[in-house]
């Protein structure tokens, strides 16, 4: 199955936020082909940081743009979903949200 990231947000949450339309995908640059490339050395460096994975850091960035943000991971393998609820209870600092939210204007999409 595909990750899938989903952000639900109202007119005036959009215009609060920017422009939620285009966010990293959960394997990053691999997109819909899964994380078959390299990963950007900050999500990496996140992730060592965290004993997590790079999945699972996408993921918590994901989660801490907000409750209008919906993370959806499709996945048919049980370890693979402890990964994705274990990326649920990951806690990003100010400095690691910053750097993913720079990672995220750089990647192309």
């Amino acid at each position: 199955m595909i990750p899938v990231a989903m952000a639900l947000a109202g007119p005036a949450e959009r215009r609060r936020r920017g422009n939620l339309r285009r966010l990293f995908a959960i394997a990053g640059a691999g997109r819909e082909a899964g994380a078959v490339g390299g990963e950007h050395a900050e999500v990496l460096a996140i992730a060592k940081a965290h004993e997590a994975s790079a999945a699972q850091v996408r993921s918590a960035w994901l989660l801490h743009r907000g409750p209008h943000v919906l993370v959806i991971p499709g996945t048919g393998d049980p370890g693979h979903l402890a990964d994705n609820v274990a990326a649920g209870r990951l806690r990003l600092t100010e400095d690691d949200l910053a750097r993913l939210d720079k990672v995220h204007r750089e990647e192309p999409g």
